[in-house]
C-alpha cells in the first residue's frame, strides 16, 4: 500500500509527460467492426446514443455515424458496438469537511474568548434557544458512498478492469487494477475511511495520468462525492485537460443538491440561526453550488454523465442506470486528417443518420 500511494504522488509531484491518445503500440491494418485496435495518433471515442425519450439506442453500425473534427469529416478506421471492455477507476471522496456540524463557527469566524456579561433580557426570559449542531443530510455518510461504490462494482462484467482511489487530503491508491471484483468490493468495504481535507482535482487528474494512461478498454472515471475542493495543488482545468488527453470520460455520482437543501432549510430557521452559524452555512451553500457547477461541466464536456443523489434510493438506482449507458456505448476511433500537434483545442462532433437520436461524446482535446 505504501508504495502504491507513493508512486501515485510521484506522477503528481515530478509531472506525466504527455502521452498518446491511446498509449498502445501501432497495429497493422485496419480493425474489423467489433474490435477496437488503435494506432499512436489513433482518436478514441466512446459515444453514448439516446432516443427521443432519452433510452439508449442499440443496434447501430458504423455507417450510422458522422464523425467530424475541426467541422471536417473524418474516416473510422475502428468501431465497436457494446462489446469493448471498461477500464473503470472508482474515486471515492473521504472527506467531511463541508458536511461537518453547523453548530460551532467555522475557523476563521471563532470569537476571543473572554467572559461575557447575561443581558437584562436574558436574564428575565433565560437565554435564547440553541438550535441543535445539524448534520446537513444523510447522505453525506460514508455509508452511502460505500454503497453506491459497491453497487457500482457490483454490475461490472467478466473482463472489465477497475481500480479504487480515494480522495482526502492526498490521494491514495485503495486497489490497483484488477479483474477480480470481489478484490475491489474488499478495497471499499475494509480500506475506504473517514479523512480530512478533498484534493478532488489532484484525484481526477491522477485517474486519468497515472491510472489510464496505458489502458487498453474504454476508459471511464467514476466520481462518488459532492465535489468540494479544500486541499488539491492542481486546477480543475488542469483535471479537465487529463481527462482530455487520456479520452476518458467522467460520470459523477453527487449528494450536492441534497446538502444545498438541507441546508437551505436551516437558513430558513430565520429567528434561531445565529450570526457565526449562518455564515458558515452561506458559505457551505455556495461552495456546494460551485462544486456541482464545476463537476457537471467536466462531466459534459467529457462525454459522461452527472448525476444527483437526493436519497437512498438512489444509491442503487443510479449506478443501474450508468451501467445500461455505458453498455449502450460505441468504441469507435479515427487517425486525424491535420496530423499536426499545435496544441490546439480541437472540437469533435457526433452526426447520426437515424431520425430523433443524440449522440453523447466527449467535446474535444488538445493535440500535443
Amino acid at each position: 500500500m505504501i508504495a502504491r500511494t507513493c508512486c501515485l504522488f510521484l506522477a503528481l509531484l515530478v509531472g506525466a509527460p504527455a502521452l498518446a491518445q491511446s498509449g498502445r503500440r501501432p497495429s497493422a491494418g485496419p480493425a474489423a467492426d467489433g474490435e477496437v485496435r488503435l494506432e499512436a495518433d489513433e482518436v478514441r471515442l466512446s459515444v453514448r446514443v439516446h432516443d427521443a425519450g432519452g433510452r439508449p439506442v442499440g443496434g447501430l453500425a458504423r455507417e450510422d455515424f458522422i464523425v467530424a473534427e475541426r467541422g471536417e469529416r473524418q474516416t473510422l478506421v475502428s468501431f465497436a458496438a457494446e462489446k469493448a471492455p471498461l477500464d473503470l477507476v472508482l474515486v471515492l471522496d473521504a472527506s467531511p469537511d463541508v458536511y461537518s456540524d453547523l453548530g460551532a463557527p467555522p475557523k476563521g469566524d471563532r470569537p476571543v474568548p473572554r467572559v461575557q456579561e447575561p443581558s437584562i433580557v436574558d436574564k428575565i426570559l433565560g437565554p435564547p434557544p440553541q438550535p441543535p449542531p445539524i448534520r446537513i443530510d444523510r447522505l453525506a455518510d460514508l455509508a452511502f458512498a460505500r454503497r453506491v461504490a459497491r453497487e457500482l462494482i457490483g454490475r461490472l462484467r467478466p473482463g472489465d478492469r477497475v481500480s479504487v482511489l480515494q480522495v482526502s487530503e492526498k490521494v491514495e491508491l485503495l486497489q490497483d487494477w484488477t479483474e477480480c471484483h470481489d478484490d475491489a468490493l474488499l478495497a471499499v468495504n475494509w480500506r475506504f475511511r473517514l479523512s480530512s481535507g478533498s484534493a478532488v482535482w489532484d484525484a481526477l487528474y491522477l485517474a486519468a495520468e497515472d491510472r489510464l494512461s496505458a489502458a487498453a478498454g474504454r476508459r471511464v472515471v467514476v466520481f462518488v462525492g459532492d465535489g468540494v475542493d479544500t486541499a488539491s495543488r492542481l486546477t480543475s482545468s488542469e483535471a479537465a485537460a487529463a481527462l482530455d488527453r487520456f479520452g476518458a470520460s467522467l460520470y459523477a455520482v453527487s449528494p450536492a443538491e441534497a446538502a444545498r437543501a438541507a441546508a437551505g432549510r436551516y437558513l430558513r430557521n430565520e429567528g434561531r440561526v445565529l450570526a457565526p452559524r449562518r455564515r458558515q452555512a452561506e458559505r457551505t451553500v455556495d461552495a456546494l453550488a460551485r462544486a456541482e457547477t464545476e463537476v457537471r461541466a467536466l462531466t459534459e464536456r467529457s462525454g459522461g454523465a452527472f448525476y444527483a443523489l437526493r436519497s437512498e434510493a438512489d444509491a442503487a438506482a443510479i449506478p443501474s442506470t450508468m451501467f445500461r449507458e455505458l453498455g449502450g456505448a460505441y468504441s469507435m476511433s479515427y487517425v486525424p486528417t491535420d496530423p499536426a500537434r499545435d496544441g490546439a483545442w480541437r472540437p469533435i462532433s457526433v452526426y447520426l443518420g437515424r431520425p430523433g437520436c443524440t449522440a453523447v461524446t466527449r467535446r474535444g482535446y488538445y493535440r500535443n
